[in-house]
């Protein structure tokens, strides 16, 4: 059940691994996988972090067996899970710049990416596709963060640092209140130069991150559809009748402020009338799916509210659970047996 994880990026003169990758010239925060091809290291280092702790979580890695892929799919979700409760606290309690959040995402897009066969054996769709709905809702506000600070480009100051990283987010108060951008200096095409230079993977991402989902999810996904209509304007300004050329400050205008959200009718409902803090919708959604698969989680005293855990990290179990479950042990097995129960838990 292990994957193949790449390898990590070297300096190409100190390189002796064929199959290490190489460092960009024009920017050392990326890798070179091909010509076309480029990923940030601190994508790669959450995809290597992931792959460690999903690891911990195979089965085969510690020759036992169990229900086939049932459990490690679960483990895989519950490594997702804890990645995502740490960017949730990062972005509401650090100053998480925006690229930051941006390579986290890539890196859990590629992990999501490589375990994609053992998440389609997920026996719990609905929480697979909510779960979705919750990394979409990450991509919704690191998207409209990243836009913004390539935006602030074209103000006289402060620029953004040679990252795009720029410690302003984007909260509008109302229709009246536009985002602080009264002059645009620098037109698209040099917009796009500077994507090219720090962001080379921007546009590629955020394409394959919505194809991911579309195979992945099982139905119909609120927030990646909006993520998709967010990036289908960004990346087709032509077609938005509110878009004329050049004008980038129209396009964050559009799409944070003139939006009707509805997640289902039991949910809260974005006025079209104001403008939505995008930190937010990350924060609504991670509530709501906190509420819907932890709730005995609500009670903590603690007031950071936490998904995922630790419960299919198999080196965490006594010596005793694991023998119980080597393979070589099958035929002594009970079917009532106390870790056995253990197990069906798991999956509730």
């Amino acid at each position: 059940m292990t994957s193949d994880t790449p390898a990590v990026a070297i300096n190409h003169s100190e390189k002796d691994d064929p199959f290490a990758l190489d460092i960009d010239s024009d920017n050392r925060c990326y890798n070179v996988f091909d010509l076309n091809t480029k990923c940030s290291t601190d994508a790669l280092k959450t995809f290597h972090r992931c792959c460690d702790a999903i690891l911990e979580r195979d089965p085969e890695l510690f020759d036992i067996w169990i229900d086939d892929h049932r459990f490690y799919s679960h483990g895989i979700v519950e490594v997702i899970e804890n990645e995502l409760s740490s960017l949730h606290h990062k972005c509401l309690f650090s100053n998480l710049k925006p690229l930051q959040g941006f390579r986290w995402l890539e890196g859990l897009f590629l992990v999501i990416g490589s375990y994609l066969k053992y998440l389609q054996e997920f026996d719990d769709r609905d929480r697979l596709d909510a779960l979705l709905n919750l990394f979409y809702a990450a991509w919704i506000t690191f998207f409209i963060h990243n836009r913004y600070a390539i935006l602030q480009l074209s103000c006289p100051s402060p620029p953004p640092d040679a990252n795009n990283n720029n410690d302003d987010c984007i909260v509008v108060d109302n229709q009246e209140k536009r985002i602080s951008n009264p002059v645009v200096h620098k037109s698209e095409e040099q917009i796009v130069r500077h994507l090219e230079k720090h962001l080379p993977n921007f546009d590629r991402i955020l394409y394959e991150v919505i194809e991911l989902g579309h195979q992945l999810a099982s139905k119909r996904l609120p927030n990646l559809a909006k993520f998709e209509e967010f990036y289908n304007v960004w990346r087709n300004p032509s077609g938005n009748k509110h878009k004329s050329t050049g004008d980038f400050s129209l396009i964050i205008e559009r799409i944070t402020g003139e939006i009707d959200f509805t997640y289902d009718p039991n949910d809260m409902n974005y006025s079209a009338t104001k403008a939505i803090n995008w930190k937010m919708v990350f924060y609504d959604e991670f509530l709501r799916y906190a509420d819907r698969f932890y709730v005995m989680k609500k009670s903590l005293p603690s007031k950071r509210r936490t998904i995922g855990g630790e419960r299919f990290s198999i080196n965490k179990w006594s010596s005793n659970k694991i023998n119980y479950f080597l393979t070589k042990n099958i035929f002594k097995r009970n079917r009532n047996n106390e870790y056995e129960n253990q197990i069906e838990q798991l999956y509730h």
